[in-house]
């Protein structure tokens, strides 16, 4: 929900910017610039809450990547009273001193310093839609499927640790959260006694987002219909910083927790920012990519503006300009402080320059910033607007070593943090693009209270959860219309975010339900009293009240899969993300809503869970698995595990051949000709009770279908 202030006059300080490190990020700079606003103890513990500040000893730390020219030069952290959290070879997370900040950016072992930036929460039906019933019931399959010996991890915020949705199936004693680490206090949990008297990660968490993610993904309550996907899975929480860089740390905690039990593990991250490139090259991006692979998933969602025009794409020829519009919403804050951010960035190796204008209601410029070269590192901040506006304006520059493109951070906030950036009366605030060499633009508004006046809806998937190249980007379909909520049934919800990337990839990859979705909640005052809380079911057990609420979002949308992916990974613990996108683009759903497949809305479709179960178990292709094909037919069926092939037409070197359920091959028998209405005679010997598939492939006929043996 957004909220919206009352505005109140701006001071205007003169601000003490210091000389900063070519090696600082755009977004570091910003942030220096920033704590030299700070006044008082409320702007300082707005601004802690803002850049995710951690408080040790009374000493402030941020997170941040550091990029090293050697992998030698992390000997020198120490020096500057800096711990590493997470290790990627050349790149570690670390916990920096604010105060050393800029000494240890100056180190010549030090190649770039990049501080975390915000992230943002991307807030029974669904489970029919998608087929997951039948997965679960193990339907003519030898048994369910619900992520047994699977390790579902989410990052998020607003836990309930010891909800009953996260105990084992019969939700009794056995608590299937087996790792917590809550990020803020670096406090890490690894018994069921120490999760269970945690209880919570925030009491005064108003949403309760992380507990809805989860159970979607993994929650097993039986009491009620609101049980989640991969129902028998364990679960590692991580209860997150504010920062992508805690983001990618938690990440490596689930995957090094997994391999430490020697299982596979699909991690979610309901999760998102626009601030960066959008292509897979951000250091985040790079991060998680590296840590994928066999066993080891990573679903995002795509994210929730896809109805805000929050991108801009101008391509112009050599000495070229477009002048552009920001449109700013009633200005309101995000839960901790007034910050506005829209990303720049151009082509790689393409120079162009940025400059800030404000206008009248004639279009007569009023008030202009200085022209910053994008390519060149360069940081300029405005207090004074000759009274066309109030607050603050930040310029920073610099070519971005992951994907040589010139970034330009245009940031606003208010010194005083009591009003956001304030143009007056009619004024507008505007940004020249001039292209100095030949190339494309491309920009993204935060969509927290600002978007271009000409912009698109196209392009809007966001970091973390929807740019990333081997992350499975989730959109979001509606599978439950509640009045109320301005839905169409079976149809694209229209908050999900659409693609390409900003390298021209299709995102998101698949579509799965996200609107709207009921599933567990903190039983916390502040979330059944918030105004955010719909109620969806409650739940006494052993004397404990347990809460179920609607949500609807990409966030909902992303555990699904999430859960539906823990399922594969029961029958496949080796899948891939490659694996994972071949099968989606094998078995999606595909229907009037949807068009044409593949696409920037939906992905290869809407994900279904059982005929992906099914092509993962190797039975291929899957076609007519519940009729008998016409030119074939088997009997009797169900039998004792021999049976007749009649065929209804002719055919010569045929091949038939019998599989398990788990892909295992049972039975390969050539057979030279056959003629209309001939029997064959095929004995699969002594098998086990259950489902199996019969291939049979010839020069004419090639159909595949269920045979029960009982």
């Amino acid at each position: 929900m957004k909220k919206t202030y009352a505005l109140v006059a701006f001071l205007c300080l003169s601000l003490v910017i210091m000389a900063q490190s070519p090696k600082l990020s755009n977004y570091s700079r910003s942030f220096l610039d920033a704590k030299n606003t700070v006044q008082n103890e409320q702007q300082r513990a707005n601004f802690r809450k803002h850049y995710g500040l951690k408080l040790v000893a009374e000493q402030e730390f941020v997170s941040a990547y550091i990029h090293f020219n050697d992998e030698a030069g992390k000997a020198i952290l120490e020096n500057y009273g800096t711990t590493i959290v997470s290790d990627f070879g050349a790149i570690v997370t670390a916990r920096i001193p604010v105060n050393q900040l800029e000494a240890l950016s100056n180190e010549d072992a030090i190649k770039l310093i990049e501080i975390g930036t915000p992230v943002r929460k991307k807030l029974a039906a669904a489970r029919t839609a998608a087929n997951v019933d039948k997965v679960q019931a193990g339907t003519n399959l030898s048994h369910p499927f619900l992520g047994t010996n699977v390790v579902v991890g989410v990052v998020d915020g607003g836990f309930q640790y010891n909800h009953i949705n996260f105990y084992d199936l019969d939700n009794s004693s056995e608590l299937r959260v087996k790792r917590v680490w809550k990020q803020s206090t670096n406090t890490k949990y690894t018994t069921q006694a120490t999760i269970e008297a945690a209880k919570y990660d925030n009491s005064r968490d108003e949403d309760g987002h992380a507990t809805h993610v989860t159970g979607i993904a993994a929650g097993s309550y039986s009491g009620n219909n609101y049980y989640g996907v991969a129902k028998d899975a364990d679960i590692v929480m991580v209860s997150m910083g504010d920062a992508n860089t805690d983001i990618s740390d938690g990440v490596k905690y689930v995957y090094d927790y997994a391999t430490e039990v020697g299982k596979p593990a699909v991690v979610n991250l309901s999760l998102g920012t626009h601030i960066g490139p959008h292509d897979g090259t951000s250091t985040f991006d790079k991060t998680c990519d590296a840590m994928q692979g066999a066993g080891r998933l990573l679903v995002g969602a795509a994210s929730n503006e896809g109805d805000q025009k929050l991108y801009l794409e101008k391509t112009l020829a050599a000495n070229g300009t477009t002048t552009e519009a920001v449109t700013f919403d009633t200005y309101y804050a995000y839960d901790d402080g007034y910050y506005q951010d829209i990303d720049i960035w151009g082509d790689a190796n393409q120079t162009y320059t940025v400059q800030v204008i404000i206008t009248n209601s004639t279009g007569s410029t009023l008030w202009s910033s200085d022209v910053i070269n994008a390519t060149s590192t360069t940081t300029k901040t405005f207090t004074s607007f000759n009274s066309a506006a109030t607050g603050f304006i930040g310029l920073y520059a610099s070519k971005d070593a992951n994907n040589n493109k010139g970034n330009v951070l245009l940031t606003t906030h208010n010194s005083l943090w009591t009003t956001g950036f304030q143009l007056s009366g009619t004024n507008k605030l505007k940004v020249i693009f001039t292209a100095t060499t030949a190339g494309t633009i491309r920009s993204w508004a935060d969509g927290y209270g600002s978007t271009w006046a000409n912009g698109s809806t196209n392009s809007t998937v966001g970091e973390l959860g929807g740019t990333g190249k081997k992350i499975i980007s989730v959109g979001a379909w509606t599978t439950t219309a509640k009045s109320g909520y301005g839905l169409t049934k079976n149809a694209i919800a229209g908050f999900s975010s659409k693609g390409p990337t900003a390298d021209g990839r299709m995102k998101p990859d698949i579509a799965a339900p996200g609107a709207v979705l009921a599933s567990s909640v903190p039983n916390t005052s502040a979330v059944t009293g918030s105004s955010y809380f719909e109620q969806a079911a409650t739940a006494s057990v052993g004397g404990v009240t347990y809460y179920w609420g609607y949500m609807q979002g990409t966030s909902m949308a992303s555990p699904f899969v999430t859960g539906v992916l823990a399922t594969w990974l029961q029958a496949n613990p080796q899948l891939t993300p490659d694996n994972v996108r071949e099968v989606l683009s094998q078995t999606a759903i595909v229907d009037s809503y949807t068009g044409a497949c593949p696409n920037n809305t939906w992905g290869y479709g809407k994900i279904d869970a059982y005929a992906g179960l099914l092509n993962i178990l190797g039975i291929t292709p899957i076609k007519n698995l519940e009729t008998m094909p016409d030119a074939i037919m088997a009997y009797p069926n169900p039998n004792n595990g021999s049976f007749k092939l009649l065929f209804t037409e002719a055919d010569e070197n045929l091949l038939v051949s019998v599989y398990a359920v788990n892909g295992q091959k049972i039975l390969n028998q050539q057979i030279n000709h056959v003629d209309v209405q001939e029997n064959i005679d095929i004995d699969l010997g002594q098998v086990a009770t259950g489902a199996y598939i019969v291939k049979v492939a010839g020069k004419k006929i090639n159909e595949t279908f269920q045979l029960l043996v009982r």
